[in-house]
């Protein structure tokens, strides 16, 4: 499995601070978002880079996910300075200047204590205490700035900062609501204050309120256009909502505006990335740890670019300097993970995952990795165990959403006369091979089972044994009350399946046996040894570059001599009859144009003496329906063909032919067209697997 952990790290940016060139300007790191653990709020605080420039005042912005415009920071200066009307017993303007000079040069231990005794002898007066939260707040130390913070919006009624302020140190110390509530009050004091209206999106946003963030963003644009901060956040709130066209132009006006915002870039690669362009991504995260040279998550974010782009050893170093910059960046050691499973690095893999879960424990991503390594391993005891997190709500890129019901899941308690609803997840193959559990689950007394699938599977699960119903995820909006509900791919943990007693009572699934014989007639003059292909998975699944060879590798199989070749891929018969030739047979239409999908598929395989198909569902069609098959596999193959074996416990027909390196996908086929010539010419029948390879 390859878990993309940062590819959302938008949602921790908005901690992180760039360095920006000639300001200096404060974020209070936001404890943190929503979907992250108290183990976030070290991460934050580590974020906070203040620039270094002794010409600008102090300001205190909120958990900005991007950093302050130079617009919020030229207003430093009036929201720090007392009011005319103050003045009257207020004290020495030199000691103000002084005041102001210390903070404005970063020197915070000296103006601490000028502030406190301002606060001291001129209790009343509200320059102090503002002065004293600001100081506090720069300094890290949130929840002291609470007081003098309060105390300033107490005393300065009509001074719009002072109440942003207190917004700013609220949302510090995680009072969010609170937080909403001042932010307000600075707006209804000063309806223009642009800083405001972006601290408040920025609040709106962790409390998992992206419409009302957009809301707030703009209307902080609408007054202040040039608000590259506004922009930027805007551009985070529109990739929450999947809006990533949207979020990419947002952040790219951000960047016009200010070219060195390093986040921004982060968050630009993030979107890039998530629209399908990794080139550009990856050119975005380079920018970001140009303009920022310890910025690790922008590090990671473009290992994983890289990785997906196949520059592999770059991808290595990339996230290796992450962690060079933070040691304890679990996020840093999954996603370095991701990339030595592509390489086929398994102990430096699990090594890498169990060192992020000894950081933070409860790393879904990382506890769904080491998971499928264990499985990979055919440690099936903490292999399902540890995937179970598979659908925590935690996780960037979650594998399965339960369904809406008010009845529990089944956690493996007896289901003795217990209604059961079996909820589909993840792609075809998976509820392909596992619906075969539904069996089991009869055979331990469990009454009615409904099972929820895709919907091009309904047609061909309604004959599988054990179900009493079959509904698609549309159909299954109003579905009854049941005893339990449960994913598929939780029932071998509960059904205690090992490697050595995965239920393969095959086969399990089954052809329409009118289609099955109209296909046999028509294939009656065929003498030919038949053999139908498969040469592409999904293109939207994360590593289908990796595990679908494509058609042209097939052509050294077409060659073969007294081999028909039919095509088992849907929508593809243009190409299949133009590449394969003399050697394809043609049905006269593309499969199962006429019945409902894997019908006439499953028929035709029916037919068939062998299949030869990449890791995608038609593989599991084929085993499941007992048929032999031939499974060509990447270097690093899915953890369901575990390792180093030519044969699989879950499907007994099924024969499995691996990359010995990494996209060699000639060699493959090489050996592959030796076996099938050899079989066809009678030298060998080892068609199926003949022993099993430990």
């Amino acid at each position: 499995m390859c878990v993309l952990i940062a590819a959302s790290d938008h949602l921790l940016a908005r901690a992180s601070l760039s360095r920006q060139v000639g300001q200096r300007w404060i974020a209070i790191a936001p404890s943190v978002h929503r979907h992250r653990s108290a183990r976030r709020v070290a991460d934050a605080h580590r974020d906070l880079a203040i620039a270094k420039s002794p010409a600008v005042t102090i300001m205190a912005t909120p958990p900005a996910r991007q950093g302050s415009s130079m617009k919020g920071a030229s207003k430093a200066k009036k929201s720090i300075r007392p009011t005319r009307q103050q003045r009257g017993g207020s004290p020495p303007p030199h000691e103000i200047d002084a005041l102001i000079a210390l903070t404005n040069v970063g020197r915070y231990i000296d103006a601490e204590p000028l502030a406190r005794s301002l606060t001291l002898r001129f209790p009343v007066y509200g320059f102090g205490w503002k002065a004293l939260g600001l100081i506090l707040i720069q300094m890290g130390r949130g929840s002291e700035a609470l007081l003098p913070a309060t105390k300033a919006s107490e005393l300065l009624p009509q001074d719009a900062s002072s109440y942003s302020n207190l917004g700013a140190v609220l949302e510090c110390v995680g009072r969010l609501d609170d937080a909403v509530v001042s932010y307000r009050k600075a707006l209804e004091v000063n309806p223009a204050f642009v800083q405001a209206y972006t601290n408040l999106g920025n609040v709106h946003s962790q409390l998992g309120h992206p419409n009302d963030a957009v809301a707030s963003y703009r209307r902080a644009l609408r007054i202040g256009p040039d608000s590259a901060e506004a922009h930027s956040n805007l551009g985070v709130a529109l990739q929450d909502l999947g809006q990533l066209d949207g979020a990419a132009a947002s952040y790219r006006r951000a960047l016009a505006i200010n070219p060195d915002f390093a986040a921004t870039h982060n968050n630009l690669g993030n979107a890039l990335r998530d629209l399908g362009k990794t080139n550009e991504a990856a050119s975005s995260y380079q920018r970001a740890t140009e303009i920022m040279p310890d910025f690790f998550k922008a590090y990671t974010n473009l290992g994983l670019a890289l990785k997906d782009l196949g520059r592999m050893d770059e991808a290595l170093i990339r996230c290796r300097i992450a962690l060079q910059i933070s040691p304890n960046f679990a996020d840093g050691y999954a996603n370095l993970a991701t990339v030595q499973q592509q390489l086929g690095e398994f102990e430096a893999v699990a090594t890498c995952y169990q060192r992020a879960l000894a950081i933070s424990p409860d790393h879904s991503e990382a506890c769904c990795g080491l998971g499928y390594i264990r499985l990979l391993e055919g440690n099936f005891a903490e292999g399902f165990r540890r995937t179970e997190s598979r659908f925590d709500p935690k996780l960037k890129t979650r594998q399965a959403f339960p369904p809406n019901v008010t009845f529990p899941q089944w956690q493996g308690e007896s289901i003795s006369g217990k209604s059961l609803l079996v909820w589909c997840e993840q792609g075809l193959g998976d509820q392909i091979q596992f619906c075969r559990y539904l069996s089991i689950l009869r055979s331990l007394g469990s009454g009615r089972i409904t099972l929820v699938c895709s919907a091009p599977l309904r047609s061909l699960l309604q004959r599988l044994a054990g179900a009493d119903e079959v509904l698609t995820v549309a159909e299954a909006g109003k579905v009854p009350i049941h005893d339990y509900w449960t994913f598929p791919l939780s029932l071998p943990l509960h059904c205690h399946t090992t490697p050595d007693n995965v239920p393969a009572a095959i086969p399990y699934l089954h052809a329409r046996t009118d289609l099955e014989y109209d296909i046999s007639r028509q294939l009656a003059n065929v003498p030919e040894f038949k053999v139908g292909i498969c040469w592409q998975g999904a293109k939207g699944y994360v590593n289908d570059a990796e595990r679908s060879p494509g058609l042209v590798p097939f052509k050294k199989l077409f060659a073969l001599e007294r081999v028909q070749f039919f095509t088992l891929q849907p929508d593809s018969r243009d190409d299949f009859l133009s590449i394969a030739g003399s050697a394809a047979c043609d049905l006269g239409h593309e499969i199962d144009a006429g019945t409902p999908p894997f019908e006439e598929t499953a028929a035709l395989i029916m037919n068939l003496d062998l299949v030869i198909a990449c890791d995608t569902s038609i593989g599991h069609l084929a085993g499941a329906l007992g048929r032999p098959v031939w499974l060509v596999l990447p270097f690093v193959a899915d953890w369901r063909w575990m390792m180093d074996r030519e044969d699989s416990p879950w499907y007994p027909s099924t024969r499995l032919f691996r990359q010995t390196a990494r996209g060699d996908w000639p060699e493959v086929f090489e050996r592959v067209a030796l076996r099938l010539a050899s079989v066809v010419a009678g030298k060998s029948t080892a068609v199926w697997p003949t022993a099993k390879t430990q």
